[in-house]
């Protein structure tokens, strides 16, 4: 055998690594770390980019950290996310980089992954972001809520897109509530939050119209009952010229009798 001695198995070990980073995709990312506000170096979108930020600080009270993303070569800013740490995803393609906003933290991390689309129905949060992906069948019942400490400042909205649309499909605010979405596709949620201590969305999808349902089997029962109404009817009509039919036959035979009997 080839792997028999010493140097034989090393060379198999070394052998069998290569051949396994080559099955193996590696996770193309990039960190950008900082203490104050700045702008970082680019990095690479391929449509679908997961974002994933933290900050260290010793009181949250009076901490800042706030991002705008911007394609290279463009002044107006491609998408936002704002908060002490959170997760948000970026759904477009280009040469991107972070404009940061920091005041009294001691550390931030942004954190970048390509993925191929990640779908939920739920999404949670505590500041600004992009939602993972959901699916629409043209009849979805959306349902938020928030927590705050107080409601004075607190605010709480949302514009609903479909993936490769630059353009708003829904809009919706308030610090509760329940909407419904009647668009078929794959969307996300680009949420505005801030003095909150915590949002979460819920997706319903509810399939077809149940009304919608109702109403054409009501008006298949219509068509149905009209048809029957009409075979009732030309039943009945046949049945009147039978018997039409048989009393002239009989009044033809009783007259043949009394002409014979004459």
């Amino acid at each position: 055998m080839v792997c028999r001695n010493v140097k034989n198995l090393l060379f198999c070990v070394f052998f069998l690594l290569l051949i396994f980073s080559f099955l193996v995709v590696p996770v193309v990312g990039d960190t950008f770390t900082g203490t104050e506000s700045k702008t970082t170096a680019t990095f690479t979108s391929n449509n679908f980019v997961k974002i994933v930020w933290t900050t260290t600080y010793d009181s949250p009270d009076y901490t800042l950290f706030s991002v705008y993303i911007y394609e290279q070569g463009n002044s107006i800013f491609k998408g936002s996310f704002s908060g002490l740490e959170g997760t948000t995803y970026y759904y477009d393609d280009g040469t991107l980089y972070f404009d940061v906003s920091a005041a009294n933290l001691n550390s931030w991390t942004i954190t970048t992954s390509d993925t191929s689309g990640e779908y939920s129905t739920s999404f949670s949060g505590f500041g600004s972001a992009n939602t993972k992906l959901f699916t629409s069948s043209g009849n979805v019942k959306i349902t938020w809520t928030t927590t705050y400490d107080s409601p004075d400042y607190a605010f709480f909205s949302v514009f609903t897109y479909e993936v490769g649309n630059s353009i708003f499909k829904d809009y919706f605010t308030g610090l509760s509530g329940e909407t419904y979405f009647y668009e078929a596709g794959n969307f996300y949620f680009d949420v505005s939050a801030a003095n909150l201590n915590s949002w979460s969305l819920i997706v319903e999808d509810l399939g077809g119209s149940q009304t919608t349902t109702d109403e054409t089997s009501d008006t298949q029962t219509t068509a149905d009952k009209t048809s029957d109404t009409q075979t009732n009817e030309i039943t009945i009509g046949f049945e009147v010229i039978s018997v039409l039919s048989v009393m002239s036959l009989i009044v033809t035979r009783v007259k043949v009798r009394t002409r014979r009997k004459k």
